[in-house]
């Protein structure tokens, strides 16, 4: 994986660990709002895994934010850490 690719999951991670963590969500209400498993949500949210177009689409739905925000919100701090 190239750093950029590793950057970006990471980030991406974080920011679907904030936004479940401000929503006072478990990795298991996520996982259980998205029919995923709670590792998986685990594996995303530690950059270890990079999440499907679908996923990111399930993500954003169950954390109540627009697909686009929640892109832009990783772009924004991928930008900010250059």
């Amino acid at each position: 994986m190239s750093k950029q690719k590793n950057q970006s999951a990471i980030i991406f991670g974080k920011t679907i660990k904030n936004l479940r963590l401000e929503r006072e969500l478990t990795q298991n209400n996520l996982a259980d709002m998205i029919n995923s498993e709670r590792s998986h949500i685990s594996d995303i949210e530690r950059g270890i895994k990079s999440p499907s177009l679908a996923m990111i689409f399930r993500l954003a739905k169950a954390l109540q934010i627009a697909s686009g925000e929640l892109v832009q919100l990783v772009d924004d701090e991928l930008n900010q850490s250059k």
